[in-house]
């Protein structure tokens, strides 16, 4: 339990310091958009994105007893697959509602998480692939 805190304490400040280096972006198409609007318009949507993370992030629990892999596979898929699983999350939303509303919804998840989207292209293309190859390897081995 004490490295659970210890390591949320850590992720924490490794974010803040990020933020502080990549802010959300100030400027662009949504820019002008009043936070009322933006959160009144993807609220539900960035729910969705909540859900969707946290999916991904326990997709790998069940399948502990199958794995063939070793616990390292496992680490791989709980840190990557969330970030597969927003992908998916976006891509589908792009799909299905545009992709000015897709940008919209980029902007406004940059907004609520106070970073920008850049570290999380960075960041997130990686460890997806990183997600799903480990998932792969964990559970058919």
């Amino acid at each position: 339990m004490l490295d659970e805190i210890l390591s949320a304490i850590a992720g924490n400040a490794i974010v803040r310091m990020i933020a502080k280096l990549a802010p959300p972006r100030k400027v662009g198409e949504f820019a002008a958009m009043s936070l009322e609007v933006l959160e009144r318009r993807n609220r539900w949507l960035y729910f969705g994105m909540l859900l969707v993370f946290i999916f991904g992030f326990f997709l790998p629990f069940p399948f502990i007893h199958v794995g063939h892999g070793g616990a390292g596979w496992f680490a791989g898929a709980v840190f990557g697959l969330p970030f597969s699983a927003l992908l998916i999350y976006v891509s589908v939303v792009w799909c299905v509602l545009g992709d000015r509303r897709a940008r919209e919804l980029i902007f406004y998840f940059e907004v609520k998480q106070g970073l920008n989207i850049r570290v999380f292209y960075f960041l997130g293309a990686p460890l997806s692939l990183l997600g799903i190859v480990s998932f792969c390897v964990f559970v058919w081995g």
